[in-house]
C-alpha cells in the first residue's frame, strides 16, 4: 500500500500547473502525481515529467455545473486509487495544502498520522487562506521566486476551508468544498493556500480569455478582485490569534442548507503570513 496520492484537473493552465507540480512532488514525489487535463486540445507539458497524466475530454457546461462534473470525474479517480493509497488529496491547481514548519514534520507523515489517530475521519480539512496581492506595496508575481515571498497577506475565508485529504471513498461535491455525506474536520496544523488572487494583472488577462468567456466565467474571476481590495485596505491581524479563532468560528458555524460546509460569518480578517512559510511555495 503506498501513503499519498495527490490529483488535480485543470484547462489551460501551466502557470499553476507548473508550481502545482513542483510543490506536490517535493512532498509526495512525482509518481504520486495525478494530473486530469480538461480537453483533448490541451498539451501535457514536458515539466509533467514523472507525473500520471490523462487528457480527457472537454467537460461540457457553464462554470458552476463545470466544477460538479469535475469534482464528480475526480472524485471517481481518487475512490480508484484507494486500494493504492491510503490518503488521496484533490485540489484545484491554484490550491497548495500546506503543514505548518513549527511542526517540524512532513505533509505525508503528518496525514498518515492524523488518519491513524481520527479513524473514524474521513477527510481532513486545512484552515483556508485566500492570498491576495496589495496593491499599494507589492508588484506582479516574479516567476524565478516562491509566491509566499512576494505576499505577505491572507484573507481567512472559509470557501477554501477544504477537505481536500481524505482517507475512503468518497464524493466531493463541485470544487471540493464538501464531501457529500460526511462532516469536516479542520486541523489545527494544516492550511490551505488558494492562489487564484495572487496577481492582479494576470487575473484581468484571463477575465477575457476566450476559455473564461466560453465559460460565462468572467463574473466569477473578476470576483478574485475582491481579495486585493480586502488584502489592500484592511486592517492586518496577527496569524496565530487570528488563524485559531476563525478555525473555532468555522467548527462553530455551518452553511445553512449544507451543514457539511463551514460559514466564516460576516467578518473579514486578513492575516500577515508569518515568514516561516515563505520558502515552502
Amino acid at each position: 500500500m503506498k501513503d499519498v496520492a495527490a490529483i488535480t484537473m485543470l484547462r489551460n493552465d501551466d502557470w499553476f500547473l507548473r508550481r502545482w507540480v513542483k510543490y506536490y512532488a517535493a512532498q509526495l514525489g512525482r509518481e504520486n502525481l495525478y494530473i486530469l487535463f480538461d480537453g483533448k486540445d490541451q498539451r501535457v507539458p514536458d515539466f509533467c515529467e514523472g507525473c500520471n497524466t490523462l487528457v480527457c475530454d472537454k467537460l461540457p457546461g457553464k462554470v458552476v455545473e463545470m466544477d460538479r462534473r469535475r469534482a464528480a470525474l475526480v472524485s471517481e479517480t481518487a475512490n480508484a486509487l484507494r486500494n493504492t493509497y491510503r490518503c488521496v488529496i484533490a485540489t484545484d491547481v491554484d490550491e497548495f495544502l500546506v503543514l505548518d514548519p513549527l511542526c517540524g514534520d512532513s505533509l505525508k507523515d503528518y496525514l498518515l498520522r492524523w488518519h491513524r489517530e481520527h479513524p473514524g475521519h474521513i477527510s481532513v480539512s486545512g484552515l483556508g487562506v485566500d492570498v491576495g496581492e496589495n496593491t499599494r506595496t507589492e508588484q506582479p508575481i516574479d516567476d524565478s521566486k516562491t509566491f509566499l515571498s512576494q505576499r505577505s497577506c491572507g484573507f481567512l475565508l472559509s470557501r477554501y476551508t477544504k477537505p481536500v485529504a481524505t482517507f475512503a471513498p468518497c464524493r466531493w461535491g463541485g470544487g471540493y468544498h464538501r464531501v457529500k455525506g460526511h462532516n469536516f474536520h479542520i486541523s489545527p496544523d494544516l492550511y490551505l493556500f488558494h492562489f487564484g488572487c495572487v496577481d492582479v494583472s494576470r487575473i484581468k488577462a484571463k477575465a477575457i480569455s476566450a476559455d473564461i468567456s466560453s465559460l460565462g466565467a468572467q463574473r466569477h474571476i473578476k470576483k478574485r478582485l475582491r481579495t486585493s481590495t480586502i488584502c489592500s485596505t484592511k486592517r492586518v491581524r496577527d496569524w496565530d490569534r487570528a488563524c485559531a479563532y476563525r478555525r473555532f468560528m468555522q467548527t462553530l458555524l455551518r452553511q445553512p442548507f449544507q451543514l457539511n460546509k463551514p460559514s466564516t460569518g460576516i467578518a473579514k480578517i486578513v492575516v500577515r503570513i508569518p515568514e516561516r512559510f515563505s520558502t515552502i511555495v
